[in-house]
């Protein structure tokens, strides 16, 4: 694959494309035949179609065999390359910045700086996604390689690293199960105490979702990584800074410890550039932008795997390919690009997640048709799925007719 020029893939919205299997060649299969425009297939705001509960009629090697052996293959200078874009975009923005934004008048300087701390978090996100990546070893073939650009990207943006990879796998592991689910854990309705019961209808209410979706934005990715908020209950707190958290084995402390000695050193180094500084210059420049890429990741992570069509599974009900369908794509515009299209092909991402982000677009083309109705997609606005999704937060619950005990839905109301 050439250095500086990224396959032509055709997308899917707006399109119909058909395979060319003219060709005994594999990566002559590949190509494609542009065709007439056809209606985008989505899931409307308001009808929610629920996903598919049973079993798939197809298995996980048969996704695999339908995509063209070159897209599970990783790169080393395309990798680079993206890893390149994204940090020349995060100095261009820093130096325009810290170069004009203080040379404007001071209503227009202030606006300046937010549309400087949106712009800057975006690309943040996208550096983030690589790290991500890293974490899954989806960045080269050398697994070192991969660990050290993610603990040096990740750091930075006061992650930490390796505890993020193990927690990370293990919410792969078992995407879709109630009450092992690392991550993103749902509660069963039924189980609610009073309180809980009382939590669930706030939710359904203006105000609540409001204050849940505005403190959920500023600090849940502080409360993620300190106290494991909103992540799978342990006998103790599960924190990704603790080694002796219950998340992590024996054989990994070794490496949380690194990467919570990154981070003290990240932490160290924004001491001295702010007292050096000046700590509303460090505010401007780096805190701004940080705030908008955590953000932006909690919005990412809770809308790709919450929405009222996605079952949940008891751990009777569950296995591994049903739970990784359990998530959905979602158009976020023009970011999806910036976001390294995590976003909205996430769903082959849980189904192969070493495959690097250049080839999700292509490997989503394939499994499309064998995926059927077990594949979602939603291109409801982004702020409007997430105010809609917040009741999503935890409360799962089953239906009485339907004869699989083990499935659960998300009760929200679909207002």
């Amino acid at each position: 694959m050439p250095l500086f020029k990224s396959p032509r893939i055709p997308t899917w919205e707006g399109y119909h494309y058909e395979r060319d299997d003219t060709s005994t060649n594999n990566e002559e299969q590949s190509t494609y035949k542009y065709g007439r425009r056809a209606p985008i297939e989505e899931i409307p705001p308001k009808a929610f179609k629920r996903a598919p509960f049973t079993k798939p009629p197809f298995t996980h090697d048969d996704l695999r065999k339908a995509i063209p052996p070159h897209c599970f293959q990783r790169s080393i200078p395309h990798s680079f390359l993206y890893l390149f874009y994204d940090v020349a975009a995060v100095f261009t923005l820093y130096h325009v910045a810290t170069d004009f934004i203080p040379l404007l008048p001071i209503p227009l300087r202030y606006l300046a700086w937010l549309v400087y701390w949106v712009a800057q978090g975006c690309v943040l996100v996208g550096i983030s996604e690589i790290a991500h990546g890293c974490g899954h070893h989806s960045f080269s073939d050398h697994e070192w390689l991969d660990d050290v650009v993610g603990l040096l990207l990740f750091s930075p943006l006061l992650i930490p690293y390796f505890s993020f990879q193990f927690s990370h796998g293990r919410h792969h592991a078992n995407m879709g199960s109630i009450g092992r689910e690392e991550a993103l854990a749902t509660k069963r309705r039924d189980a609610l105490s009073q309180g809980g019961e009382r939590i669930f209808q706030w939710l359904r209410k203006t105000p609540f979702r409001l204050i849940i979706i505005v403190g959920g934005l500023l600090f849940g990715v502080q409360l993620s990584l300190t106290v494991g908020f909103g992540g799978r209950q342990y006998n103790q707190i599960s924190s990704l800074l603790n080694p002796w958290s219950p998340i992590f084995s024996r054989k990994q402390r070794l490496q949380v410890v690194i990467s919570d000695v990154f981070l003290a050193a990240a932490l160290y180094t924004y001491y001295q550039i702010g007292a050096t500084q000046g700590w509303e210059w460090f505010l401007c420049v780096y805190g701004g932008p940080y705030v908008v890429h955590n953000a932006l990741a909690v919005m990412m992570v809770s809308l790709s795997h919450m929405h009222p069509a996605l079952p949940r599974y008891d751990a009777d009900e569950w296995d591994w390919l049903r739970g990784s369908l359990s998530t959905v794509d979602r158009d976020w515009g023009v970011l999806n690009h910036t976001f390294h299209h995590m976003p909205d092909l996430h769903v082959v991402h849980h189904l192969f997640p070493k495959m690097p982000h250049y080839h999700l677009q292509e490997a989503t083309h394939y499994v499309r048709p064998i995926l059927g109705e077990y594949y979602q997609r939603d291109t409801t606005s982004i702020y409007k799925a997430l105010f809609r999704e917040v009741q999503c937060l935890a409360f799962v619950q089953k239906d009485n007719d339907v004869e699989h005990g083990g499935v659960f839905w998300f009760a929200i109301d679909k207002s």
